[in-house]
Order: structure tokens, then sequence, then C-alpha cells
């Protein structure tokens, strides 16, 4: 087990931000699916809460009819929602040449400018090449989104179809299966598949892996050299 100050590092994405609403990492072991219930019952995303700054691919401007939008939200700091990116990936890879989806990633609760955050992403082991924003100062995607869905931890991820939250959880939870049952023209929540419980603990498992590794590397180099 790492110590606190190598834990600490290793699970920078429990992070509390100094003013307004903390978002915290979390492990897909103990996210909940908060799938609605019923279309009837499903919230209305203004698109007041679309990101004005984007960092690659399609901006979203509005909402195409029957399209399924699909945003991750993530941050720098955080270990979960980093180690969650390549399974988006995966999946952006099935779906890029279908119209009727796209993966958006929205970088939330950083600190770091457009050009420093598309530097990071440069620097991803894999390459990521899905559509990417950020929520520059909160006052659009966390104020008109996150805060009214009680979203208080990340990485949590949003699928939206003509405008109304059809899903939300765990990025990992999504899966092929599951995106293709949104695309269906009679899609209700309720007829949603299982959920990829499999692939979350996979990531999870990733994720702790990563951090050990971590916690040895800062033991042989420093903080410096992780």
């Amino acid at each position: 087990m790492l110590n606190s100050s190598l834990f600490a590092l290793g699970c920078s994405a429990v992070f509390v931000m100094s003013a307004g609403m903390p978002l915290l990492a979390a492990s897909p072991e103990k996210k909940e699916n908060k799938t609605a219930a019923s279309a009837d019952a499903l919230p209305t995303l203004s698109l007041e809460g679309l990101p004005e700054v984007w960092l690659q691919g399609t901006p979203v401007k509005e909402w195409e009819k029957d399209k399924v939008y699909i945003f991750e939200f993530w941050a720098t700091w955080c270990g979960p929602c980093l180690a969650a990116m390549p399974h988006m990936e995966q999946l952006h890879q099935a779906f890029k040449d279908n119209p009727g989806m796209q993966i958006i990633g929205v970088n939330v609760m950083d600190r770091k400018s457009p050009e420093a955050l598309k530097e990071f992403l440069k620097n991803r082991p894999s390459p990521l090449t899905y559509t990417m924003a950020v929520d520059v100062d909160g006052k659009r995607t966390r104020e008109k989104w996150l805060a009214p869905m009680d979203v208080n931890g990340i990485p949590h991820a949003f699928a939206v179809k003509n405008g109304k939250l059809i899903w939300r959880g765990h990025p990992v939870k999504l899966s092929e299966e599951i995106m293709q049952a949104m695309l269906k023209p009679d899609f209700s929540a309720a007829s949603l598949p299982s959920e990829n419980s499999d692939a979350g603990a996979r990531e999870w498992k990733r994720y702790r892996e990563v951090s050990k590794k971590l916690g040895e590397v800062v033991r042989k180099e420093g903080k410096q050299g992780a």
C-alpha cells in the first residue's frame, strides 16, 4: 500500500476546489448508474451549457435530430478520468463513421489554458482523436449542466438525444451495445442493456496498477521525475 504522500499523488484526482461545488474522482465500482426511468422524466439540457472553446474535432452548436451525443467530463488531475479515456477512444473508433453518434470530452474544473490542454492531449501515451472541448471558466457546462444535475464527481458522462439527458454514469460503463441501443428510434431508458461492469472493473484495476507504478517512480526519481 502506498504511503500517504504517494497515495495523494497517485490519486490526485481526489481534488477539492477552493471555491464552488467540488468535483471528486470516483471509482466505477462505487458509481451508481443513474439512468432515467422514463422518457417523460428526462431532463432537458440547454444549448447554453455547451462549451465555448473546442480543442479538436467537430464543435457541437445545436442538437441534431435523433443524434446521440456522449459527453465525457474529465480533468488533467483526475487519474480515473485519464484511465477511462482509452475506453472512450475505442468507442469513438467504433462509431466514428456513424453520423448519428458523437463522443465529446469536456475538460472541467481545470485551471489550464486551452493551449496547455492541447499540449497535454498531444502528449498522451495513446492518441485521443475524439472531439475535445473545455469549460474555461465553469460558467457554461458546470453551471448549466453539472450543478443542476448534482454531479459532484468525475469521471462522469452524459448521453443526450434531442436535447434530453437519456443516460448518465461512469464512462467505462458505456459499451457498444448500450450505445447502439441509444440510436434506435424506439429507444427508452428502460430498454438499455445491462451495464458494461466488466469494462469498469478492468479500467479501475488498470488505474490501480498505474498508481502503483507511479509510486515506484516517485520513490526512485522523486515527484518531478514522476
